[in-house]
């Protein structure tokens, strides 16, 4: 006889009711089930009924009548008998036809449920999971079809990470508390899309390889191996953050877009802490600021910069970040001068240690041919020679980049161009300077170091004319500066000449060139294939490496010290009156 305790309505809470997981992404459907064509104890293709030694309870019904109801969704539903069974009678209703739920993650069960509201403790079934169809597995607690309110509700059930199988089975495991009968309907597997990063991380100041950086994404979590490689896997599909850290270094994070079922490759690079090293390049002799001195320190290079580059520094600053700290020599060097070191100075990140330089100007001879001609009454010798000759360094950017430029597609059509003055005539172009930018203006993938070509160009109406020299190719190996020196020299009798940057491959296999937006010179041009020549925008930071005569007895007679804007209007460089060392920042 039916205990009496069964039809009590009571409110109470059931403290081992199953917590069902909230979804706060869109899941993929990956099974629809309804039971549609299902009839009497006979289920649909792809199910089974497995009665478990407790005989047959479970058919596929039009209706019910404990508590009363009717489908869910379409003609037919699950009707598991509990109302005639005894307690701790139970059947499973399983698939037979696996589905593959690789490259998912939260791999959800949901079902619709009748709720009755008179027998508290309830029936139910409980979801299982399998990977081969015979070993099933709980994935949760009895879902009772007890509630405050009758009617239909969607109960959903999300599954261990181990449901992620080439052949996952899901089965409804009905049990009898000798209740009300429990009725289902349409069944879903849903699942969220996961795909998978890998990449390298590299220094972005020396492009060294990263070992021991934590990588996360998603929730995912992975370390550099000795190759400096991450990879992360089953990551949630869309829109995601890829962060990296490391002692030392400051934290990389940044966007990325997750595929699903598909490995995709985020290389980055990641900034070191650095030391800094900083000061002002001066002329020993005079005390005055030194432009466009090159100061290197444990393999790290930059310039001297003029007055308030960057914002409130003396002219002849420079500023040089070191990583890792060390102890070494600083050393700086500058075309017409001679060459300074310092030995025994440390640098530690990060702290900044500061090292002024001190420049004398080296002793150009000078030019032939020298004659000496003794005069009718010989009573005294005529000396003739003529101006001394150095090398000199042609610039019009300020030493700080502000812009990036790179083409899309190379193939030696695309071209950037600037145009330069000399001092005076003949001169000689033996060299160049050529900034590629830094690591940050190259994306995941991009090869910055890869070969490209210089040439030098005449001037015609303004713009790029012949070619005057074969192409020398360069490729750089690190970002900022590339010095090299052309294959063969050019003599520039008169006028300007160009220097031009030819791209040899795509934006992926080339380097790009750094753009100084302070003051426009207009002497930065551009071409696309065969379209004509175009202004640039801003200075390229290309600069030339000439050999001539020059300095200010060609410029109203000065014989020492520095010409002055003031002097010569639109005009700062530093000069030695035994030769050019820089003409620089304004033009000519």
């Amino acid at each position: 006889m039916r205990n009496v305790t069964k039809y009590l309505s009571m409110l109470m809470v059931i403290l081992s009711i199953l917590v069902f997981a909230s979804q706060t992404k869109a899941q993929t459907t990956l099974m629809t089930q309804n039971w549609n064509t299902a009839s009497g104890t006979t289920p649909p293709a792809g199910w089974a009924i497995d009665q478990l030694g407790y005989g047959s309870w479970t058919s596929f019904i039009t209706s019910g009548g404990y508590p009363t109801c009717t489908p869910y969704e379409g003609s037919t539903m699950v009707g598991f008998n509990s109302w005639n069974a005894s307690t701790g009678y139970q059947n499973r209703l399983y698939m037979t036809t696996p589905i593959n739920t690789l490259g998912y993650t939260n791999i959800t069960v949901d079902f619709a449920e009748f709720m009755q509201t008179v027998f508290t403790p309830g029936d139910g079934p409980y979801v299982e999971w399998s990977t081969n169809g015979t070993v099933w597995t709980v994935a949760g607690g009895l879902v009772y079809n007890y509630a405050a309110v009758q009617g239909w509700q969607i109960k959903s059930q999300v599954l261990p990470a181990g449901a992620a199988s080439a052949t996952l089975y899901i089965a409804l495991r009905f049990y009898s508390n000798y209740g009300y009968d429990v009725y289902t309907d349409l069944y879903h597997i849903t699942g969220l899309q996961t795909g998978n990063l890998t990449g390298t991380v590299r220094n972005c100041y020396n492009n060294a390889l990263i070992v021991g950086a934590q990588v996360t994404c998603g929730g995912i979590t992975g370390v550099t191996n000795a190759a400096g490689v991450y990879t992360l896997n089953a990551i949630n599909t869309g829109s995601q953050i890829i962060t990296a850290t490391m002692a030392g270094f400051l934290q990389y994070n940044a966007p990325v877009t997750v595929i699903g079922n598909t490995t995709t490759t985020v290389n980055f690079c990641m900034n070191p802490i650095p030391g800094i090293l900083s000061g002002v390049v001066t002329n020993a002799a005079t005390g005055n600021p030194v432009i466009g001195a090159y100061v290197t320190f444990g393999g790290a290079g930059t310039y001297s910069t003029g007055a308030n580059i960057p914002a409130g520094t003396p002219a002849g600053y420079y500023k040089l970040s070191v990583y890792p700290g060390a102890t070494g020599t600083v050393q700086c060097t500058k075309p017409g001068w001679a060459n300074f070191s310092q030995a025994g100075i440390t640098v530690t990140p990060p702290a900044t240690t500061p090292q002024n330089i001190a420049l004398n100007e080296n002793a150009a001879p000078a030019s032939t041919p020298f004659t000496a001609v003794l005069n009718a009454g010989q009573t005294s010798v005529a000396l003739n020679w003529g101006m001394p000759k150095d090398d000199m360094v042609l610039l019009y950017d300020d030493g700080i980049q502000d812009n990036f430029v790179i083409w899309a597609t190379g193939g030696g059509s695309n071209m950037n161009a600037m145009r330069f003055t000399p001092i005076s005539y003949p001169c000689v172009v033996k060299g160049f300077y050529v900034n590629i930018g830094q690591a940050t203006n190259y994306t995941a993938g991009q090869n910055a170091f890869s070969p490209v070509q210089m040439a030098i160009y005449s001037e015609v109406g303004g713009l790029p004319g012949a070619q005057l020299s074969a192409p020398t190719t360069v490729t750089p190996a690190a970002y900022g500066w590339t010095k090299a020196n052309f294959d063969a020299a050019v003599t520039i009798p008169s006028g300007n000449f160009f220097i031009v940057m030819i791209q040899l491959g795509s934006s992926v296999a080339s380097p790009g060139l750094g753009v100084d937006t302070t003051v426009q010179q207009l002497r930065s041009y551009s071409k696309v294939g065969s379209t004509p020549w175009i202004p640039g925008p801003g200075n390229y930071m290309l600069r030339a490496v000439v050999n001539g005569s020059g300095g200010p007895l060609m410029l109203g007679g000065t014989t020492g010290g520095e010409i002055t804007a003031s002097a010569v209007p639109g005009l700062t460089y530093q000069y030695s009156d035994r030769g050019l060392c820089l003409a620089t920042r304004y033009g000519f």
